[in-house]
């Protein structure tokens, strides 16, 4: 049995989701991603779980729903990056059109 989960959580309010983290698994002799791989004699035990408890926390303690989006730290320089870029493109085209005059 493969599958998975998901839930909606409003953004505006500030909820803990508690439960069980269940992973089943089956074990076998053989890497199933192998050519040779039997799913029936290589099998050495089926139906095993690994069981743990887990929790998500979501929202702020003034109700806003979090603290917001935070931009990656690349973003920053990417952006006065291509901003220079345009700077300097501008000034390469007046420089050549005070040429040409």
């Amino acid at each position: 049995m493969m599958g998975v989960g998901s839930f909606l959580i409003n953004p505006g309010a500030m909820v803990t989701v508690s439960g069980d983290l269940v992973l089943s698994y089956d074990l076998y002799s053989v890497d199933p991603g192998a050519a040779n791989f039997d799913p029936i004699a290589d099998l050495i035990s089926n139906g095993n779980f690994i069981e743990a408890a887990a929790s998500v926390t979501e929202g702020s303690s003034n109700g806003g729903g979090g603290s917001g989006t935070v931009p990656e730290p690349g973003t920053f320089s990417l952006l006065v990056g291509g901003l220079a870029a345009i700077v300097v493109s501008g000034l390469r085209r007046r420089r050549k059109l005070s040429l040409s005059l």
